[in-house]
């Protein structure tokens, strides 16, 4: 049985089918942990902040993405951009609970 049929996709709700296409070529039930996990291992900056992003700068990033917004399966909204930049300047190790109000 394939990682996605032993753990649902509604981990991610608003686009189940995709979800569960990742569960399955990366043979895990959270393709988010892994990919970081895997960047993790090459030893790729973990975070916004490695990459030289300030955090004085994530409203300007957050503002930026809604002023050019591209297919998403739900509405964005400026918080949730937010908080997700927020996440990724962290540095936090992400799991499909990450994505559930973004």
């Amino acid at each position: 049985q394939s990682p996605a049929g032993r753990f649902p996709p509604a981990h991610l709700p608003a686009a189940p089918a995709a979800h569960e296409r990742l569960c399955r070529a990366l043979d895990t039930p959270e393709p988010a942990t892994s990919l970081y996990e895997l960047g993790r291992s090459l030893h790729a900056p973990a975070s916004l902040k490695a990459l030289g992003l300030r955090a004085a700068d994530i409203p300007t990033a957050a503002a930026a993405a809604m002023q050019a917004p591209y297919y998403n399966p739900r509405p964005l909204s400026y918080e949730a951009v937010h908080r997700l930049l927020t996440s990724a300047f962290d540095g936090m190790r992400p799991d499909s609970r990450t994505f559930e109000s973004v």
